[in-house]
């Protein structure tokens, strides 16, 4: 049985220096050195399907360029035999384009068959929630939203998904081919790969395959919300002086509540 895991690989952008967003309200945010990887609804998929007691064969995908590549070793370390990159043209964006990046995922598994797709239900950028339900609509499949938990039954190809909508908990049993939205309610953590295994996915072949289309929406700024409090900037000439104020202004009014 053929399983797809499609990731985004998500730089952490709270490792950012505050000198990166003040240099991207001038221009486009620099993430060159941040570490990427994929969100916690997809590192939750991954784990769940490594715990399938059947046979199968994992597939890790990503669209993007090389700075997926870390996680996708990562992946083959644990277990996915197979990583595929898709290269999108250069002046693709990625950041808020689920249908364009839906049709790329649509159009790989149309070449590559596969019984299961496990994705996310929303990165730390984009997180519109879209993606998985554009993906299944261009494939024509079957699609489970919220699901937190499932189980495979090779023998029949069906998939048994446990999944919270609407504040209630549902179990389902779906045919395959289907698509499964996947969301980490905190029960599941990806596992760490050993020292051999580490060193042996450090030679593990990536299969690259570009795109021409390009059909994204434009670019746009980011601007860092401040969260800060109101504060009133004391001037004088020395210390003496800003502290004299400070007593007269405001402290001299507090003390005599």
């Amino acid at each position: 049985m053929n399983i797809l895991l499609a990731f985004k690989a998500e730089p952490e952008l709270t490792m950012l220096p505050e000198q990166a967003w003040n240099d991207a309200q001038h221009g486009s945010l620099d993430l060159s050195y941040a570490r990427y990887q994929g969100g916690a609804d997809e590192q939750a998929a991954a784990e769940i399907v490594l715990r399938q007691q059947a046979t199968l064969n994992l597939t890790a995908l990503t669209v993007g360029d090389t700075h997926a590549e870390p996680f996708m070793r990562y992946l083959n370390a644990l277990g996915f035999a197979r990583l595929v990159r898709i290269v999108p043209p250069k002046e693709a964006e990625l950041r808020f384009s689920p249908q364009y990046i839906a049709a790329l995922l649509a159009r790989w598994v149309e070449q590559h068959p596969q019984s299961l797709i496990l994705i996310g239900s929303q990165s730390s950028e984009g997180n519109n929630s879209q993606t998985g339900f554009w993906l299944a609509e261009q494939l024509g499949w079957p699609v489970l939203a919220g699901v937190v938990d499932f189980s495979l039954d090779v023998e029949s190809e069906q998939v048994e998904a446990v999944l919270i909508q609407n504040d209630e908990r549902l179990q389902c049993r779906v045919q395959l081919p289907a698509v499964l939205i996947v969301m980490n309610d905190g029960r599941y953590s990806l596992r760490v790969p050993g020292i051999r295994q580490k060193l042996a996915a450090s030679k593990a072949e990536i299969i690259c395959a570009p795109t021409e289309q390009a059909n994204t929406q434009p670019d746009v700024k980011l601007k860092r919300e401040q969260h800060r409090r109101v504060a009133q900037k004391i001037e004088g000439s020395c210390a003496q002086e800003k502290a004299q104020k400070l007593y007269d202004q405001y402290l001299r009014g507090q003390l005599s509540r």
